[in-house]
């Protein structure tokens, strides 16, 4: 997942590379997750706020329930990744090592 950095990816290239452009590549795909978060951010809310006035058929709460763990997810996980990139970025600048071992990045 995000926090662990264990996404499906394909490292074979990324881990030849030496630890700036690596650094790039990193960042490169962690501003794709971003913006695919902003999108889940934006089409969560919408659909959110889309069913207020429906009411679950059992406990007549309101169906956004359902719907707002979406955008509330998704910001969650946007700190998550930002927190990840200064850490990276952190990391480079001290040490002029890549991104931390565990990570893979998607190419």
């Amino acid at each position: 997942g995000i926090s662990s950095r264990s996404h499906v990816s394909v490292a074979y290239f990324a881990e030849r590379l030496p630890a700036g452009p690596r650094l790039g590549l990193s960042l490169a795909v962690d501003v794709l997750i971003l913006a695919f978060l902003a999108v889940m951010v934006w089409w969560g809310w919408k659909a959110t706020l889309r069913n207020v006035d429906i009411p679950l058929s059992v406990t007549q709460v309101s169906y956004a329930w359902v719907y707002v763990v979406i955008p509330v997810t998704s910001v969650l996980m946007i700190v998550r990744t930002l927190v990840l990139m200064q850490r990276d970025i952190a990391r480079f600048r001290h040490f002029h090592q890549a991104p931390e071992d565990g990570q893979r990045v998607i190419i």
